[in-house]
């Protein structure tokens, strides 16, 4: 069972402890937290692009055209970078900050070979990871976090 911390508009919280809780049945979910770690740590990160970058392509001397291809190199990923390296840090902290950029998808799924019965499963990737390896299946780039049960309302008259 999942528990979601839910917001109110106009309203703020002590912590997030205090904030009422909707409890959902059937879902089951991992840590994004967990998950990013044990990737980080395995040795596929060794081929994840960390440092932000931006690519230009110099048509002529006159005109140069700035190139989008990989989520690293977005303008979004090099602010993210430089906001995150302009905290403040501890002075014996001596260890690189770096963007862990996330993509989540999902897509209903049908679960048996009769019958209607379907789940949503929330499958997470890491955008620091190139595109041309993340889209093959033996790369495993694909990290499984949650499944949630299709809602059905009845409705009373």
């Amino acid at each position: 069972m999942a528990r979601i911390c839910l917001p109110k508009e106009k309203q703020r919280w002590a912590s997030e402890e205090d904030a009422p809780e909707l409890e959902i049945p059937g879902v089951y979910h991992c840590s994004l937290f967990d998950i990013i770690t044990a990737v980080f740590e395995d040795d596929v990160s060794q081929m994840f692009n960390i440092m932000p970058f931006s690519q230009h392509w110099k048509v002529s001397e006159e005109k140069t055209i700035q190139v989008f291809s990989e989520a690293h190199s977005s303008p979004a990923m090099l602010d993210a970078y430089v906001e995150v390296n302009a905290l403040p840090c501890k002075p014996d902290d001596n260890l690189e900050r770096v963007i862990a950029s996330l993509m989540f998808w999902s897509d209903s799924t049908h679960l048996t070979n009769f019958g209607d019965t379907s789940m949503w499963p929330f499958y997470l990737f890491f955008r620091n990871q190139s595109k041309y390896t993340r889209r093959k299946p033996t790369a495993s780039a694909c990290h499984h976090i949650a499944y949630i049960p299709n809602v059905s309302f009845t409705i009373y008259c």
